[in-house]
């Protein structure tokens, strides 16, 4: 009969996703520091914008009537992009997910619906990614780096990720140089979230 409840509440919570996904558009993506490219078609005139450092991750959950938003920021990315024609590349060294520094990060606090034990949040970015990769780590072993990931699953066009409370996951969302022609950026970067 749980497990019933528990698919019941999956089902419910992927309608309710794709209905306010089909019903909102994110387009605040003016956090992130860009430099502007003009391109010219041969009908109009627009003007692109081009990161210059990894973007912010959204989370947000879609059963709350205020979808909890929280805010991802990269702190380990290696990011490259066009500018006047030539690559530009940024390197940035962050944290280890498990170290004891991530002890002081703003934890995310899961709301405990009907005792599931994963919530699924929304993740978004101003710039779709191509693929994710979550690594998950219990909150017990903070400070111990040499400790093997629990999961490491890595998805293609995800848009909900089941969250569990007291866990450390670190999320790499990569932008391929395959399509740096469209884009005119590429990397990856690294995200590291707290849950309680």
């Amino acid at each position: 009969m749980r497990r019933k409840i528990k698919i019941l509440i999956g089902a419910v919570i992927s309608t309710v996703f794709l209905i306010i996904t089909a019903c909102t558009q994110n387009t605040n993506s003016s956090t992130n520091p860009t430099s502007e490219t003009d391109i010219k078609n041969s009908e109009t005139s627009f003007t692109a914008t081009v990161l210059t450092e990894a973007p912010e991750l959204q989370l947000s959950d879609p059963l709350s009537s205020t979808m909890n938003e929280f805010i991802l920021k990269s702190g380990s990315y290696n990011w490259s992009y066009m500018e006047n024609g030539e690559v530009q590349s940024v390197i940035a060294c962050g944290l280890h997910p498990l170290d004891s520094s991530v002890d002081k990060f703003e934890k995310l606090s899961l709301p405990r619906y009907n005792q599931l034990d994963s919530i699924s949040y929304r993740i978004s970015c101003p710039v779709p990614y191509d693929y994710l990769t979550v690594k998950e780590w219990d909150y017990s072993h903070i400070g111990d780096t040499d400790v093997k990931e629990e999961a490491n699953v890595t998805y293609k066009e995800m848009e909900l990720l089941e969250l569990k409370p007291n866990k450390i996951y670190q999320i790499t969302a990569i932008w391929e140089e395959a399509k740096k022609n469209e884009r005119n950026f590429w990397g990856n970067a690294d995200y590291i979230l707290v849950t309680n």
